[in-house]
């Protein structure tokens, strides 16, 4: 189970759940400006690992801990860059597999355009390659800007994926290693849409050495954007499928996809997520596809969620989705009480059928956007989330059909 971003601190140990959590502790040690691009990584009880870039010289740092975030190393410099050239790191800039720990941020040390730079270490951040490495965005070093990427790994094969101007929109492209990223292969197009559509909203899972890329395009049409997918064999190094619309019912209804998409995989069990807003309305819907059977065919994009956008005008924002155990589960913003709260429900594939939404948040609370993570089959999917006053964190977990009260 790999553990994403800002809720990697608390469900590092896997009783952890059940208990109260711990005492937070301090990882950004060693910084002279403010720790800023937070990027938390976890995979099961192997390694955990804190990415940061300090504001003060724009310098980028890690800090590798065992999987249950006990015990920490010292803190490691990863960039190279002696001209302390701007620099950005997100909550996608780390991806941790089992040992292997890679990281990636925007960098501009080759002018005014953002360029993105990568580092690994095989051994759980011991050691860490001998210097950092541009990866081909499609273009050469500086000439056009990075404005999104992604990384992902099956083992010592590992891929990013970038979306980079192009001059009209911004075109995806992908880049690959089999040696653990001491060695890159030249960008190849992730879409015939390159060029001719402006792509949007990356999402990227990998699973088995496959890659599944998720994004938004307006290719249709030039204005509404649809969803779509292609999927990346690394040891072939090939496409299996390309430019797949994997929001055929969107299409149908004339809607357009709107923020955020998301992919996760699991086994033979793929979703994908987007928010989409003119569906009978001009607020958002979160809304869903799954395959049980790795893409190679499909429920059906639909709206998760209790709310209705048509005729009480609710908007639904921030959805994010966690897959195991063959159950999907959807996590989201939505004003129908008013104001925001977070709500979550899930369903088998089997069925497809979600269960009632559940409100998790406290009412009146303004909660931030939420993160989940976790299992389903006698485990727990947990899900956090911030409240006000303060910006004090939340979390509750669901295990066995019943939700928790909050252990944060």
């Amino acid at each position: 189970m790999r553990i994403p971003s800002s809720l990697a601190f608390f469900v590092l140990a896997p009783g952890l759940l059940a208990q109260q959590s711990r005492d937070s502790q301090v990882v950004s040690t060693g910084v002279q400006g403010v720790p800023a691009g937070i990027s938390i990584a976890s995979e099961n009880g192997d390694s955990s690992a804190v990415l940061y870039r300090d504001n003060f010289d724009d310098s980028v740092w890690v800090r590798v801990a065992d999987g249950r975030g006990l015990t920490w190393q010292s803190p490691v410099q990863l960039d190279d860059d002696a001209t302390n050239s701007s620099k950005r790191t997100t909550k996608h800039s780390l991806w941790v597999d089992g040992e292997r720990i890679y990281a990636a941020w925007f960098d501009e040390r080759n002018g005014p355009n953002d360029d993105v730079y990568f580092q690994a270490s095989m051994d759980g951040g011991l050691t860490w390659r001998s210097s950092d490495k541009r990866l081909d965005d499609g273009f050469s070093k500086g000439l056009q800007d990075a404005r999104d990427f992604r990384i992902g790994s099956s083992g010592n094969d590992i891929v990013a994926v970038i979306a980079t101007e192009d001059g009209i929109g911004e075109s995806l492209f992908i880049t690959w290693s089999k040696d653990g990223g001491l060695n890159w292969e030249n960008a190849e197009a992730v879409t015939n849409h390159n060029g001719l559509a402006d792509v949007d909203d990356i999402a990227l899972a990998c699973s088995d050495n496959l890659a599944y890329i998720v994004w938004r395009d307006d290719a249709l049409n030039g204005v509404d954007d649809s969803v779509w997918l292609s999927t990346f064999d690394i040891l072939s190094e090939s496409f299996i499928s390309m430019d797949v619309n994997v929001s055929p019912n969107l299409v149908l209804q004339a809607g357009d996809a709107d923020d955020g998409v998301d992919v996760e995989v699991d086994d033979d069990y793929l979703a994908i997520l987007y928010h989409a807003d003119n569906l009978g309305g001009t607020a958002e819907q979160v809304r869903v596809n799954l395959s049980s059977d790795l893409g190679q065919t499909w429920r059906g994009d639909r709206q998760v969620g209790q709310y209705d956008n048509v005729l009480s005008n609710h908007d639904a924002d921030n959805g994010t989705l966690i897959v195991e155990d063959g159950y999907v589960g959807v996590a989201w913003q939505d004003d129908r009480s008013g104001m925001d709260e977070v709500y979550c429900t899930y369903a088998d594939f089997l069925t497809g059928s979600f269960a009632a939404d559940v409100q998790c948040s406290t009412p009146g609370s303004l909660p931030g956007p939420p993160q989940l993570s976790g299992e389903f089959s006698d485990e727990a999917m947990a899900l956090v989330w911030t409240e006000t006053p303060g910006r004090v964190l939340q979390g509750k977990y669901l295990r066995n059909g019943s939700w928790s009260s909050s252990f944060l």
